[in-house]
């Protein structure tokens, strides 16, 4: 297992905070981008905010009451690599919604 929150295996708190922790945090992201920015500054963000899930994973795993998230054979330094990966798909997810939403209201005026 690559990694858990609270107990190894089914994990229904765990489910809590897939629910409860990341979409906040996503629509946090997602607001404060700067789209209408330099590629350097949107860089600059997406960099900010892969140094504060590292801040935050090298947090939840302190001991308890505090930390709450366990590693398996994932490694913190991963984060480096594919948290910015993730943000980008998050980016053009979010961009595609925007399209299709668009497509639809002008359907619709039509």
């Amino acid at each position: 297992m690559a990694y858990w929150y609270f107990d190894k295996g089914v994990d229904w708190l765990g489910l809590l905070a897939h629910i409860f922790l990341i979409p906040p945090v996503n629509v946090i992201f997602l607001n404060g981008f700067p789209s209408k920015s330099s590629l350097l500054r949107q860089l600059v963000y997406i960099v900010l905010w892969t140094c504060f899930v590292l801040i935050y994973e090298y947090t939840t795993m302190l001991p308890e009451p505090i930390g709450f998230f366990h590693l398996g054979w994932w490694e913190v330094w991963y984060d480096i690599f594919v948290a910015p990966v993730l943000f980008i798909i998050l980016l053009g997810y979010y961009k595609y919604i925007l399209i299709l939403e668009k497509r639809v209201l002008d359907s619709r005026n039509t």
